[in-house]
């Protein structure tokens, strides 16, 4: 019985653990069609902006991210 509640102690540790981590957010800058952004999106990491001065990367990047 001991090592059963010792196990869920530790399952109830991480669960609150891994709900009180923050959330990483970051902004591209020169993100052109985002290659960069997608691979901090599949980090896990929340993009909230994408600059770029060309047209054509901007309309490409909103296609790819829908910022």
């Amino acid at each position: 019985i001991e090592l059963i509640n010792q196990h869920e102690l530790l399952i109830t540790q991480q669960s609150i653990s891994q709900q009180s981590k923050p959330s990483l957010v970051a902004i591209d800058l020169f993100c052109g069609c985002g290659g960069f952004s997608k691979g901090l999106v599949d980090s896990g990491i929340d993009i909230i902006a994408g600059i770029d001065i060309c047209k054509e990367a901007i309309d490409n990047y909103k296609q790819n991210f829908h910022l």
